[in-house]
């Protein structure tokens, strides 16, 4: 990157229904530089991490539409999950890319990433390699 050159990072969305993830994890470290909405059912707070006490969708999706207001993106927002809460994201249309990292490790049997064909086309727009693994960039239509 060439001098004076500014690294954009998307708003980070952690769902942790359970609470566990770790409160000194550099996920929850960097918030001067990536803003990071805690998504979970847990009462626990983290120090500076702002956090929406519910897993519902239509609050998630409330709470994520208001942070990215707040912190003024242009509505780039990173959300890692599996099959489900990618699906329910898909479905309620609030997603027009998805980037998808696929490993070459699979835990257990592995899961589908789509158990049910999803209402929406995903149209295939580029292909890498990267690292182990590749990354797929989907248009949603």
């Amino acid at each position: 990157l060439g001098k004076g050159t500014q690294i954009r990072h998307p708003i980070r969305v952690v769902l942790d229904r359970s609470g566990t993830c770790d409160p000194n994890s550099t996920v929850f470290q960097d918030q001067d530089t990536i803003p990071t909405l805690w998504v979970t059912e847990s009462k626990k707070s983290i120090e500076g991490v702002q956090k929406i006490q519910t897993t519902e969708l239509p609050q998630v999706v409330s709470a994520v539409n208001s942070f990215c207001d707040e912190v003024n993106t242009d509505g780039d927002v990173m959300i890692e999950g599996g099959s489900v809460v990618i699906n329910n994201f898909i479905e309620s249309g609030l997603i027009s890319k998805l980037r998808l990292y696929r490993s070459q490790l699979i835990l257990e049997k592995g899961v589908p990433l789509f158990p049910v064909k999803p209402g929406k086309k995903l149209v295939l727009q580029k292909v890498r390699k990267l690292g182990l693994g590749i990354e797929e960039i989907y248009e949603i239509k």
